[in-house]
C-alpha cells in the first residue's frame, strides 16, 4: 500500500502533496519501457531456468543415484550460499571482463585468441551469474521431493520393462513438476527484484532492468514517487507470475503420493555414470564458490589488479589492503552491525519458530508464502542505498539519520530475504 500511495505523489519524503498520475505518465511514455520489460523477463526467466534446472539435476543425483561420496556430495550444492551475492558478481566481473578479465587474458596469452570470448557485461553473463546463485534454492526444493517418492510407482515401471532412464523421464520427473514449478517461479521473482547483478553487470553494458531504474530514480533524481511507480510495474509482473503458477498447479493433488511409514526410496545404479555425476556436482561446487572465492582472495593479496599482476601471484603478495581495512574507522561498527543482523535473523528464524512444510503438497510452499514473495518484489535494496546517498547530500530525515532507524530498516529487509531463501528447506516430519 505504501508503494501504491507513493507512486501517485511527486514530493520528497516527509512532504504532503496532492495526488496525480505524473509518475505513471513518465513510466509508460519512457521509450525504454518495452526494452526494460523484455530485459527483466529474459534475465529473470533465464536465471530461474538455469538455477532450477541445475538444482533439480543435483537433487536427483544426490537422492536417487549411487554417486560416490554421498555425504560430501549432499552438501556441495549448498556451499555457494555462504558467499554474498555481491562478492560473486565482483569475482565473475574479474573473470569475464572483456579487456582485463582473467579468462580472456588467459586465452589471449596462451592460445593467441585475440577476439573477445567472454564479456561480463552482457545478458547471458548476467543470467549465468545469478542463475548459479539460484541453484541452492532449486536444490532445496527438489531434494525432499525426490527423497519422498513412493517406490511402488517406479517398481511398477521396472516390472513392466521400463529402463531406468525412461522411468526417470516418464515417472520421476513428472511427479516432481509442481515442486519444480514452485522453485522456478520463486527464482523468477528473485530475478525480477535482484539488485547487484543488474547494477554491476547490466548497467555498464547498457542492459537496463526495472530494479536499476528504481535505483536511478531514487539516487539520481531523488524522486521516490517515480521509483515506486517503476516498482509497481515489478509488482504487476510478480502478480502475473503468481497467477501463472496457481493456474498451472490447480490440479496439483494429482501429483501427491500417499504411503505408509517405513518405505525407502530405491537407489538407482547408474554404473560408470556415477563418476560423471560426481564430477557434475563437483563442477558446480567449483564455479559456484571455489573459483570465485579463490579469485577474490588472490586479488585481495596483490597491490593492484590487472592480468599480469594477478598471474604473478604469490610472488607479489601484499597485505596493504587488509591493513587498510582493519584500520578503517568503520571497521568496528560494520563488524558490530553485521553480527547484530546475523544474530537477530538467526533468533527470528530459529528452530523454535513454527514453519510450514512446503513439500506436503508440492505447491503449498509458494502459495503459503505468496503474499511475502509478492510483497518482497517492491525493491528495498535500491531504495535503501539511494536513501543513504541522499542522506549524504543533505536530504536527511531524522529517522533515517538515526542509527537505530537504519538498523530497523535493514533488519526488516533482511528478515524478508531470509524467509524467502529458507522456507523451502524444511522437510515434513511424519
Amino acid at each position: 500500500m505504501i508503494v501504491l500511495f507513493r507512486s501517485f505523489t511527486t514530493g520528497r519524503l516527509g512532504t504532503i502533496v496532492a495526488f496525480n498520475v505524473q509518475n505513471y505518465i513518465r513510466v509508460f511514455t519512457d521509450p525504454e519501457i518495452l526494452p526494460m520489460i523484455n530485459n527483466s523477463i529474459l534475465y529473470a526467466a533465464g536465471s530461474a531456468a538455469l538455477g532450477t534446472g541445475v538444482g533439480a539435476m543435483l537433487a536427483w543425483i544426490v537422492a536417487r543415484t549411487n554417486t560416490p561420496g554421498r555425504v560430501l556430495v549432499e552438501l556441495m550444492p549448498l556451499y555457494p550460499i555462504l558467499m554474498p551475492p555481491i562478492m560473486k558478481n565482483i569475482a565473475w566481473i574479474l573473470l569475464l571482463a572483456p579487456k582485463s578479465g582473467i579468462l580472456n587474458g588467459f586465452l589471449r596469452e596462451n592460445f593467441g585468441i585475440q577476439q573477445l570470448v567472454f564479456n561480463a557485461f552482457t545478458l547471458p553473463a548476467m543470467v549465468w551469474v545469478f542463475g548459479l546463485a539460484c541453484v541452492p534454492l532449486g536444490y532445496l526444493f527438489l531434494l525432499p521431493v525426490f527423497l519422498s517418492f513412493d517406490p511402488s510407482l517406479e517398481e511398477s515401471a521396472y516390472i513392466s520393462g521400463s529402463k531406468p532412464m525412461r522411468t526417470m523421464l516418464r515417472i520421476t520427473f513428472p511427479l516432481a513438476f509442481p515442486a519444480f514449478l514452485s522453485a522456478f517461479v520463486l527464482n523468477f521473482l528473485r530475478g525480477l527484484r535482484s539488485f547487484e547483478t543488474p547494477v554491476l553487470q547490466g548497467s555498464p553494458g547498457g542492459i537496463n532492468v526495472f530494479v536499476a531504474k528504481v535505483y536511478d530514480s531514487m539516487s539520481v533524481e531523488y524522486n521516490p514517487g517515480l521509483a515506486t511507480a517503476y516498482s509497481s510495474v515489478l509488482i504487476v509482473l510478480s502478480v502475473l507470475a503468481l497467477l501463472f503458477y496457481v493456474r498451472a498447479t490447480r490440479f496439483s493433488e494429482r501429483y501427491a503420493t500417499i504411503t505408509g511409514k517405513g518405505y525407502r526410496v530405491k537407489i538407482i545404479d547408474i554404473g560408470k555414470w556415477k563418476y560423471a555425476a560426481f564430477l557434475a556436482v563437483f563442477a558446480y561446487f567449483l564455479v559456484g564458490i571455489a573459483i570465485p572465492f579463490v579469485v577474490l582472495i588472490v586479488v585481495s593479496l596483490i597491490p593492484y589488479y590487472d592480468y599480469e599482476t594477478f598471474m604473478m601471484f604469490p610472488a607479489n603478495i601484499d597485505l596493504s589492503n587488509y591493513h587498510r581495512v582493519l584500520n578503517h574507522p568503520s571497521f568496528v561498527s560494520g563488524l558490530y552491525n553485521s553480527l547484530f543482523l546475523s544474530v537477530t535473523i538467526a533468533a527470528r528464524h530459529g528452530p523454535g519458530r513454527d514453519h510450514h512444510g512446503v513439500h506436503h503438497l508440492p505447491d503449498q510452499g509458494l502459495r503459503q508464502q505468496g503474499l511475502r514473495v509478492h510483497r518482497d518484489n517492491a525493491p528495498g535494496v535500491p531504495s535503501a542505498g539511494a536513501l543513504a546517498r541522499a542522506g549524504n547530500r543533505g536530504h536527511r530525515h531524522p529517522f533515517i539519520q538515526h542509527p537505530m532507524g537504519a538498523r530497523i530498516g535493514a533488519v526488516c529487509r533482511l528478515l524478508s530475504l531470509c524467509a524467502e531463501k529458507c522456507f523451502g528447506c524444511h522437510r515434513e516430519h511424519s
